[in-house]
């Protein structure tokens, strides 16, 4: 498990009053929060050849750069000649739960009839051992994911495939990138060694399996008073999930310590609880307050979430709409020590997401306060340029202005 420090721009967010922006992540950078794993795939993202990789029949594959690869510089072209299995790839995995996932590109002009990937030849595995492609996303990137399903223990050698179930036009193609394996019951985040931070090729890059170390966000204690306060709080932020919801997964907690704020994919909802001396921790003696929102890959989520014992309310907004609350009737003495981001602790239930623009308070977040953040802090659409002042007690000494990397504006 690996923390990453949430970095301080004290001086140049400072703001009026009791409140603070301790980081502005639009739009250069996001903290990226994920779950540990291993992929056992040893070249998953085709950088440096395609070894493990087999084509079938007289059928192709080759490295190609034609279209801006998932991952890295590289992706897989698979042609087709004469056999419907695109690509395949032999592995020895344990008896154990494991999930495949891998990245397909269609082209507009594949009339082929459905798309599989498939765990094969293990036999006497139990689960789910094919999944289909969505047909009709076309031109662009899509995960499939294959799974969870466990070996049966005396017989651990089987092959990964790509196919179709019918034939299509000789010579007519698809893309494969990022093909992951791990021993999970969901499918995780891709992980290969050149991912940056947390990452590590366990041997040679591009040639052995990688590991993902789980990370999240600490919050340093140094500010305790501020950090954790006795009577209000207020914690807003964006964040970004990384996965479509998986019935695997359970909850993702966004912050841990004297509150806990999570996603819990059961009841597609948010939910704030407040953990103090009430009597169970985590387990009971809590109030919480939900909002029901369904989360999507890749599409950010403003939260602001709020506890203030004076007022005896415990309050959470989404995307600035107004706020749910619920009654805080007793609270005891707060638990001290740093908070995290993206975990339980640090240690579990780590969220995969993006976290940016993270603002803390020592007053309870209004209506008007969440609105107002989430309009000025929002990400911008492509080309577009935003370059506003927050007013009131959010006001920053500098303009927060966002830009659109993707669409190469300029300020």
């Amino acid at each position: 498990m690996t923390d990453r420090n949430l970095p301080y721009t004290r001086a140049a967010v400072t703001v009026a009053g009791s409140h603070r922006l301790l980081t502005r992540s639009f739009p250069n950078f996001a903290m990226r929060c994920e779950v540990g794993t291993t992929n056992l795939v040893t070249n998953p993202s085709f950088e440096t050849n395609t070894t493990g990789h087999a084509a079938s029949g007289t059928n192709t594959i080759a490295r190609s750069t034609t279209i801006t690869a998932k991952f890295g510089t590289y992706s897989l072209k698979c042609t087709y000649v004469d056999s419907l299995t695109l690509d395949s790839y032999a592995i020895t995995l344990t008896a154990a739960a494991h999930m495949v996932s891998v990245y397909l590109y269609i082209p507009s002009n594949w009339n082929g009839t459905q798309i599989r990937v498939n765990a094969t030849g293990f036999a006497g595995a139990s689960g789910t051992i094919t999944a289909n492609a969505d047909m009709s996303l076309r031109t662009q990137w899509q995960r499939v994911t294959v799974g969870p399903f466990t070996p049966a223990g005396g017989d651990l050698v089987g092959t990964i495939t790509i196919d179709d179930t019918g034939a299509p036009t000789v010579n007519r193609f698809i893309y494969v990138d990022g093909l992951q394996v791990e021993a999970s019951s969901y499918a995780t985040t891709y992980c290969d060694g050149s991912r940056g931070y947390g990452h590590a090729w366990t041997d040679s890059a591009h040639a052995c399996t990688s590991t993902r170390a789980a990370t999240s966000l600490r919050i340093s204690a140094d500010d305790t008073d501020f950090l954790v306060p006795a009577y209000a709080f207020g914690l807003a932020f964006w964040f970004t999930p990384l996965l479509s919801r998986s019935s695997g997964y359970g909850s993702q907690y966004l912050f841990s310590r004297y509150l806990a704020l999570y996603y819990y994919n059961a009841n597609t909802r948010f939910t704030l609880k407040d953990y103090t001396n009430l009597g169970g921790g985590e387990g009971g003696g809590t109030y919480q307050v939900h909002v029901t929102h369904t989360t999507v890959a890749e599409t950010p989520v403003f939260i602001a979430a709020s506890s203030n014992v004076t007022a005896g309310k415990l309050s959470l907004s989404v995307n600035g709409a107004a706020r749910s609350e619920a009654t805080l009737l007793l609270v005891g003495t707060r638990v001290t020590g740093p908070s995290y981001l993206g975990s339980v602790g640090g240690t579990a239930t780590h969220l995969n997401a993006d976290i940016n623009a993270v603002a803390f308070s020592k007053n309870a977040i209004s209506d008007t306060e969440a609105a107002a953040l989430y309009a000025l802090t929002r990400p911008p659409a492509t080309g577009e340029i935003l370059g506003k002042y927050m007013t009131g007690v959010w006001a920053p000494t500098k303009p927060y202005v966002q830009v659109n990397t993707s669409a190469k504006a300029v300020v």
